[in-house]
């Protein structure tokens, strides 16, 4: 008589191990950069975008398209850059001696433009907008923590100190960036050059971003394409 079969019963699999079914396919070499959506930068914000006087929408009419990016793009992988200065950095007026938005010298003989007191590391107002998606991140990059360097971009410093985000998008099998975020005409752009610099074919989604003032924009946009940055309204 043949003896039944025993059939070992399925060992349990760790929740943490299931990737929800909501979860979209990944674009395989393509990763989204969200430049500095934080509380300094959004209305009220210690250095709001845009200018006063400046004929452009709030900061806020980008998150509905930049968490519909994070949440639903099918990135392979999304990168949240944070701007974080320790107190008396270098870009701030009051350590320049020179009124906001003036231009000064850093203790480095850097040329700098002379910013309001924003995203001090550990103050509100350098966390992310509390509507921005940030648990979709898979990276953050802090940027400007040196306190003699600014960092408009988030690969590397103004004295060339870097991030770390080229060697993260490199090991992750990277190959082009799409880049979202404040500001268009500033930080996005910087992020864009250099992502292109470091070899990356770059998108600035501009749909996605806002910025300081409509000639700086116009003016960032004609720089970002001569230097092969694709910017494109999705």
């Amino acid at each position: 008589m043949d003896m039944p079969k025993h059939t070992p019963a399925a060992k349990p699999v760790a929740t943490s191990a299931i990737t929800p079914a909501a979860k979209p396919a990944a674009k395989p070499a393509v990763a989204l950069i969200v430049v500095d959506v934080q509380r300094d930068f959004m209305t009220g914000g210690a250095l709001a975008v845009p200018l006063a006087g400046e004929n452009l929408p709030a900061p806020e009419r980008i998150l509905p398209r930049v968490n519909a990016l994070m949440a639903g793009g099918g990135y392979a992988r999304v990168v949240l850059t944070q701007d974080f200065h320790p107190a008396g950095h270098c870009s701030f007026a009051s350590t320049l001696g020179v009124p906001p938005y003036a231009k000064g010298k850093t203790a480095a003989g850097r040329e700098q433009v002379a910013w309001p007191e924003h995203c001090v590391a550990g103050t509100a107002g350098a966390e992310f907008h509390p509507g921005l998606y940030a648990r979709y991140a898979d990276a953050i990059i802090r940027k400007g923590v040196h306190p003699d360097c600014d960092s408009y971009s988030g690969f590397a410093d103004d004295g060339g100190a870097q991030t770390g985000l080229a060697g993260y998008l490199r090991n992750a099998g990277i190959t082009d960036v799409d880049v979202a975020g404040i500001a268009t005409d500033f930080c996005v752009k910087a992020t864009a050059l250099h992502a292109r610099a470091n070899g990356f074919a770059t998108r600035v989604l501009l749909d996605a971003c806002a910025g300081v003032a409509a000639a700086s924009i116009d003016a960032a946009i004609a720089e970002l394409r001569a230097a092969g940055v694709a910017v494109v309204v999705d």
